[in-house]
């Protein structure tokens, strides 16, 4: 790929594209687990909810784009628990690049790009949730240093 790619803030002017990301993220998603599955009219709802979204000071929403094409988001955010002695914990609740520039660095990108902005915002450690039937993004992830450190469950359909 000739040029650099370049990460920055969603925008309204790029909600619509950014949405055309999440279907494809949470078709992949839906794949391993069904609970990620769509509703049938989702996108009108998920642009309302994230228009929203991008107003709050503590969540962080960034596009990765190659000649001004996005192909790759990260969604963080950093949050206050005062009853704990870590007081300001960031999470990295989704990144997703396409797949047909996964391998290039373009996801590393996005996670080096989130863990600084947490980390400029006072995040002392990083969470993540991460499908436990995805063994190579596990893998993936323990390379940035994460590791096992609770589990999630859930109650219903399997």
């Amino acid at each position: 790929m000739a040029g650099e790619a370049v990460i920055t803030n969603l925008t309204e002017e790029r909600v619509d594209v950014f949405i055309g990301l999440v279907g494809e993220y949470l078709a992949e998603k839906s794949e391993i687990e069904p609970d990620f599955t769509p509703a049938p009219d989702w996108q009108g709802s998920a642009r309302d909810f994230y228009l929203a979204e991008m107003k709050r000071n503590d969540l962080f929403i960034r596009l990765i784009t190659w000649e001004d094409k996005p192909f790759g988001f990260a969604i963080s955010s950093v949050t206050d628990a005062p009853f704990f002695k870590t007081r300001r914990i960031g999470y990295i609740s989704n990144v997703f690049v396409i797949k047909e520039v996964r391998s290039f660095g373009f996801g590393t990108a996005l996670i080096e790009d989130a863990l600084k902005i947490l980390e400029n915002n006072g995040a002392v450690t990083v969470q993540l949730n991460a499908l436990v039937l995805n063994e190579k993004t596990k893998k993936f992830w323990e390379r940035f240093g994460f590791k096992d450190y609770m589990v999630r469950m859930k109650r219903g359909r399997d």
